[in-house]
């Protein structure tokens, strides 16, 4: 399971592997659990984040996505 640090490394692994530069990229995500790999790219986007995301994302400028209710919430 990747999540957090754990998930950093993987995707940090898999850019180097593939020579790909994640400066550049942007990254969603809803948990603050991913904030090394937000503050890693280029575009940070916050997606319906969790409190502390939010808070982050707000002190920080960036961009906040409230796409709605999930296609499993129905």
């Amino acid at each position: 399971l990747a999540v957090g640090r754990a998930k950093e490394r993987a995707v940090r692994a898999w850019a180097d592997e593939a020579g790909a530069d994640l400066r550049p990229a942007t990254f969603y995500t809803d948990s603050a659990s991913d904030l090394a790999l937000l503050e890693a790219v280029a575009t940070p986007v916050a997606v319906h984040p969790d409190r502390t995301l939010r808070r982050i994302a707000l002190a920080r400028g960036w961009r906040i996505e409230d796409w709605g209710p999930s296609a499993d919430s129905g």
